[in-house]
């Protein structure tokens, strides 16, 4: 006995798959799974990005003024 996959032709699996994609039924069955018992629920969502960025922990201290700065600056 042949099973269903072998007695199917390509192009007759090929146009009820692409029924399948239209109706979107998996999408629709997910939605609903998830809508209707978290429907009075607020959901917080959180991202991660795990981009490395190179930042300064605290702010860099400034260099002190010289003797000869200082004079320099009170002309």
């Amino acid at each position: 006995m042949k099973s269903l996959a072998e007695s199917l032709s390509e192009s007759t699996f090929s146009r009820a798959f692409a029924e399948f994609a239209d109706i979107a039924l998996p999408q629709h069955e997910r939605e609903a799974l998830i809508k209707k018992p978290l429907r009075d629920e607020v959901i917080f969502h959180n991202s991660w990005d795990s981009a490395a960025i190179e930042v300064r922990e605290k702010a860099q201290l400034k260099p002190k003024m010289t003797e000869s700065s200082k004079k320099k600056k009170e002309l």
